[in-house]
C-alpha cells in the first residue's frame, strides 16, 4: 500500500504540534494536536479500507462534522464581535443535529454527507473572511499578517474550503459518475490537504504577539 503525499504532510504535521505542543499559545490552539492525530487515524483507516475496496464514506462523514465542531470552536475563540459568536454558537445548534440527520436518515451512512458539508463550508468560509475583515479594523497598529498564528490558520481554512466546495460538495450533490470527474476531484482534495496542513505547520513555528 502506497502513501499518497498529503499522508506524509499531515504525519509531518502531527509530529510537528507534539513537538510545539507547550508553546502553542492561546491554549486553545493545542487542540490541533488531537485534531490532527483524529486526520492521521482516519486517514489511515481511509487507506487501507479503500485498498480493500470497502466503503468508507460513513468515517468521513464522521470525522469531517467532528472538523467543522473545532474549526467553530477555534473561530469563536478567535473572533472578538459578540454578535459573530452569538451566530456561531446558535449555528451549532442547528447544524449539528442536522448533520446527524442528514448521515442517517436523508443521504444515508454510506453516502458522502456533501449537503451538510455544503452548509459547514459555506459557514466556514464566512467565518475566514471574517476574520479578515476583524484584522483589517483593527484599532492597534497593524502588525506584519505573516506573524499571526491565526492568519495562516484561516488562509488554510478558506483556501480549502473554497475550493472543496466544488472538488467535493458539489461533485457528490449532482452524482457525477464520470470516473475522469472523480480523478480530477481525488488529485483536487489531496493538493488542497497538503496546503492546508503546510499552513498549520508554518502556524506552529509562530510566536503571536497579541495573545488571547
Amino acid at each position: 500500500m502506497s502513501f499518497p503525499f498529503f499522508y506524509i504532510v499531515l504525519v509531518i504535521a502531527v509530529l510537528i504540534s507534539v513537538i510545539k505542543l507547550k508553546r502553542q499559545k492561546p491554549s486553545y490552539l493545542r487542540l490541533f494536536f488531537p485534531y490532527l492525530l483524529m486526520n492521521l487515524c482516519v486517514e489511515t483507516f481511509g487507506l487501507i479500507t479503500r485498498a480493500q475496496g470497502k466503503n468508507n464514506y460513513w468515517i468521513y462523514n464522521f470525522s469531517t462534522t467532528v472538523e467543522f465542531g473545532f474549526y467553530f470552536f477555534i473561530f469563536y475563540k478567535t473572533l472578538h464581535n459578540v454578535f459573530v459568536k452569538r451566530a456561531i454558537i446558535f449555528t451549532s445548534f442547528l447544524f449539528f443535529p442536522f448533520c446527524i440527520i442528514n448521515i442517517f436518515f436523508i443521504q444515508g451512512i454510506h453516502h458522502f454527507h456533501s449537503i451538510s458539508f455544503l452548509m459547514g463550508s459555506i459557514f466556514l468560509v464566512s467565518l475566514s473572511v471574517l476574520y479578515f475583515q476583524e484584522q483589517l479594523r483593527e484599532d492597534e497598529q497593524i502588525t506584519n499578517p505573516l506573524t499571526e498564528k491565526m492568519f495562516w490558520i484561516s488562509t488554510g481554512v478558506l483556501f480549502f474550503y473554497v475550493t472543496s466546495l466544488f472538488s467535493l460538495g458539489l461533485f457528490e450533490l449532482i452524482h457525477l459518475k464520470n470516473p475522469s470527474l472523480k480523478v480530477l476531484a481525488d488529485a483536487l482534495l489531496n493538493l488542497l490537504n497538503i496546503f492546508l496542513y503546510c499552513t498549520f505547520i508554518i502556524s506552529f513555528f509562530i510566536g503571536n504577539k497579541n495573545e488571547r
